[in-house]
């Protein structure tokens, strides 16, 4: 017998109570943002509590049983974010008074796109609290499309107040949410899941509180999808068409929507485009474009400098040109290729023309780099058909799009490189990771990697063998022989190097090789002085300078350790590295500063963050768990050989902790402490620019190398040699 009360007490618990503790948190929020509006980052400290409120909920209702009860608690707390801010007037944007003026202008008979509101035909239409709040007034014409300047009438011939215009459009999120949820019955999915879409802090201040017709085209969208669902090709065209003569940016959607060889979507969608712009045609057919060719010039859309990637191509490479066209026929080409894919895809899931038209509208949006918010909530009602782990990359820049917001802060240099990278970069390697994960699933099943916990699982005999004692007696009988080398890439180091080299234990290390990366100062020198080989690498890079020094190897060399040059490495904590190596237990040893006793102000939050990114990165692809890219390490000759290194500047670390784990070598990581560089500055964290370039330079190679990796059927059996690892020749 089923036990309804026992279920139900349940339900109340991990998701109800939880979902009105996180909704009435946000009430709050959102009535104490409206409060404290002096500062766009006052304003978006709280709107970042209510993003990490939001994720919360979202994965309460991914967890949740499909329930009434949850959805119609989404839909209660849905309205009240909404009626909390609705009656305030406008704080993020003015273009709801644009709107109010268009409808005005069309009540008053005169086509909306003849005029600029400043022209002196206009002059009896104004007053003293729409007029003023305009912008652009006084030199564009309207850009907004038919169908929105439709509504504009319609809502304006019942109230000219700015309350009555954000109900109007609270309305279209109405309509919205309804086909949402009949869309995700369809599929049989929980309906509560429309909480990703109504609870999105962005959809509410975008539309409640600023009054965005975007909710319009959002509503057209999602009809079009229900639509689509039901193979209604003709009003899939249609309410797609009418999404697009609200604002015309769903017009990209129009491939993953179509289905082959039904004309009747398109050709419906084409009838409805011109059918809305005829009454507005006596101005011409370039004066209904209105202010469409001015904004593309203001925005920088016709320069490039609108776009996020062709500006950071353009500020690292400096003076070398990148023209706009390169940049716009690679957008194409990777529009093209969504497209192609969405039409000629097989569909094995019924939903997956909704995850076409969310990676085409995502890929849009991302080439555009839009410089206001507001222009990702189109992606957010596709996101309700989606997991969440699955589409990380979307989900992150539709919730992260507020950053976008800094930009009113304009005494900062560079603050659009900086607000881009925080938006775009992240985005960027999530993609990627995605990407790879879904590709290397098959290499994973067959991939072992040994951890840290070989340690904790070895007899006791073992887990003693690491003691003073043993270190010595491995010293005699084993280091002699193994000929332990220690390579360190040095570049302008001439303050630190000395120390350095001096610093490496002479019982522990029988070379220590010094490559001279193209110094221009005394750093070869004084490393010569000190003890060490010196090698010279002219062509700066820190992978060539670390493949010059592995070229430097003598014969005899067993083991290499890298380090560098700066002195923030401990040279005196070298044994712990080398100790699994010698005792045959590991082939592959990386020291950890994340994990370690580090000295203040030796990493900055970019080194930290990239560490624990990268390993987690590594972790999807190949199971192994890295917490950081130190560059202090040690690894056995003949592995080092075997893996085929070839990056050549920042990326060499990341590459070995890669083919590392391709080539399922015994890996282990260990905690290392780490100190403040003694002298110089670095090359990578130094400054905004080295930390671009090492950034770019490691997800290029992350990329590379995990596309390199081998599929399962060329993934060898383990080999008796090396106690259980083959390496790759």
């Amino acid at each position: 017998m089923t036990d309804w009360r026992g279920i139900l007490k349940h339900e109340v618990i991990r998701t109800h109570l939880p979902l009105v503790l996180i909704g009435s948190a946000s009430v709050a929020l959102y009535r104490s943002a409206m409060d404290a509006r002096d500062t766009i980052t006052h304003f978006l400290s709280f709107v970042l509590a209510q993003v990490v409120l939001y994720l919360l909920a979202v994965w309460i209702i991914h967890r949740a049983r499909s329930s009434r009860s949850t959805l119609i608690l989404v839909i209660a707390f849905a309205a009240i974010f909404r009626l909390s801010i609705l009656f305030q007037p406008p704080y993020l944007s003015d273009d709801m008074y644009r709107y109010i003026w268009d409808g005005r202008v069309q009540g008053a008979g005169i086509n909306p796109y003849r005029y600029v509101p400043a022209d002196e035909h206009l002059e009896f239409l104004r007053d003293e609290r729409i007029y003023p709040e305009i912008n652009r007034s006084d030199y564009a014409y309207t850009i907004y499309p038919p169908l929105a300047q439709f509504i504009y009438l319609i809502v304006t011939r019942v109230s000219q107040t700015v309350t009555w215009m954000k109900a109007a459009l609270v309305g279209f999120e109405i309509i919205a949410v309804c086909a949402l949820i009949a869309l995700l019955a369809s599929f049989g999915w929980p309906r509560q899941r429309v909480l990703i879409y109504a609870w999105h802090p962005l959809i509410v201040w975008e539309i409640a509180g600023s009054g965005h017709i975007d909710a319009a085209a959002i509503a057209f969208i999602s009809l079009a999808l229900l639509a689509r669902r039901y193979k209604h090709d003709a009003l899939t065209g249609v309410a797609l068409a009418c999404a697009a003569l609200v604002k015309l940016y769903p017009l990209i959607l129009l491939p993953a929507l179509f289905r082959r060889w039904r004309w009747r979507m398109p050709i419906a969608f084409a009838v409805t485009f011109m059918i809305a712009y005829l009454p507005y045609l006596s101005v011409g057919i370039k004066g209904v474009l209105g202010f469409l060719p001015g904004y593309t010039d203001e925005e920088g859309l016709q320069d490039g400098g609108r776009f996020f990637a062709l500006n950071l191509a353009r500020w690292l490479l400096g003076e070398t040109p990148v023209p706009t066209w390169t940049y716009g026929l690679l957008a194409l080409a990777v529009l093209a290729l969504l497209a192609v894919r969405a039409l000629f895809r097989h569909q094995r899931e019924p939903q997956d023309y909704i995850l076409n038209a969310l990676a085409i509208a995502a890929a849009f949006t991302t080439l555009l780099s839009p410089q206001y918010a507001w222009y990702f909530t189109w992606t957010i009602p596709l996101l309700c058909f989606t997991t969440f782990f699955a589409w990380v990359p979307v989900f992150y820049l539709a919730t992260a799009s507020f950053i976008l917001y800094r930009l009113w802060i304009n005494d900062q240099p560079n603050l659009d490189i900086k607000t881009g990278a925080l938006l775009y970069l992240p985005a960027a390697t999530f993609l990627v990771v995605a990407f790879l994960r879904r590709r290397m699933t098959r290499v994973r099943r067959d991939t072992v990697i040994y951890q840290e916990t070989t340690i904790a699982n070895m007899s006791n005999q073992n887990r003693n063998a690491f003691d003073e004692s043993t270190l010595t007696a491995l010293t005699d009988a084993t280091t002699l022989a193994a000929h332990i080398t220690v390579i360190i890439p040095a570049l302008n180091e001439e303050a630190n190097i000395a120390d350095v080299v001096r610093a490496i234990p002479s019982e522990i290390a029988s070379e220590v090789i010094v490559v001279d990366n193209g110094s221009d100062d005394r750093t070869a020198e004084r490393a010569r002085l000190a003890g060490a080989r010196v090698v010279a690498e002219p062509h700066r890079g820190y992978g060539r300078a670390c493949r010059a020094g592995v070229r430097a190897l003598a014969p005899e060399c067993k083991i290499a350790v890298f380090l560098d040059g700066d002195g923030s490495d401990c040279p005196e904590l070298m044994d712990r590295l080398v100790r699994p190596i010698i005792a045959g237990t590991h082939d592959f040893v990386i020291g950890s500063r994340i994990r370690g006793e580090r000295e203040k102000g030796s990493m900055n939050f970019q080194q930290i963050f990239a560490g624990r990114v990268a390993g987690w990165l590594l972790r999807m692809l190949y199971g192994v768990r890295y917490t950081d890219m130190c560059p202090f390490r040690a690894i056995r000759r003949d592995a080092l050989d075997g893996l085929g290194m070839r990056e050549e500047t920042y990326g060499w670390n990341l590459e070995m902790q890669m083919r590392a784990a391709q080539e399922r070598l015994r890996i282990l990581e260990l905690p290392v402490n780490h100190r403040c560089r003694t002298g110089g500055e670095s090359k990578v964290s130094g400054n905004l620019r080295g930390t671009l370039l090492a950034g770019t330079r490691i997800v290029m190679t992350l990329v590379r190398v995990a596309m390199e990796s081998r599929s399962e059927d060329e993934v060898a059996p383990p080999s008796a040699t090396f106690q259980g690892r083959k390496i790759r020749k």
